[in-house]
């Protein structure tokens, strides 16, 4: 920081970053430390101190899961229930990507046939 005369009256090492919720998360959380560094010298010192505190409270920071598993591996876990709703799931887009085409085919069948079929 500097006055109005131009006298340097402090130095400060900031460090920023950046940790993510998840990959599955857009959530970002934005972490500062800031410490004042001396007016002349170098900054190694005091940037060192402040790695070591970040090294030091980054774990009481945050809160680690534990192992979760994917849906599917719950579904699977289920029973019958868990795979009947997997196989109904994934045959959804199926149905939806093949039937414009069994549509078109049977109308196709029909006009050889010489019958409308709509």
């Amino acid at each position: 920081m500097k006055k109005s005369d131009g006298e340097l009256t402090e130095r400060r090492v900031v460090l920023y970053f950046y940790v993510n919720r998840g990959f599955t998360s857009n959530a970002l959380t934005m972490i500062r430390v800031s410490a004042l560094a001396s007016l002349r010298g170098s900054y190694d010192g005091i940037l060192e101190q402040e790695k070591k505190f970040m090294a030091d409270a980054f774990p009481y920071m945050f809160e680690f899961k534990k192992d979760e598993k994917f849906i599917v591996y719950r579904l699977m876990d289920s029973g019958v229930p868990g795979w009947l709703g997997i196989v109904t799931l994934l045959s959804i887009p199926i149905l939806i990507i093949y039937d414009p085409m069994l549509v078109r085919r049977s109308r196709g069948a029909g006009r050889r046939r010489g019958g409308d079929m709509l």
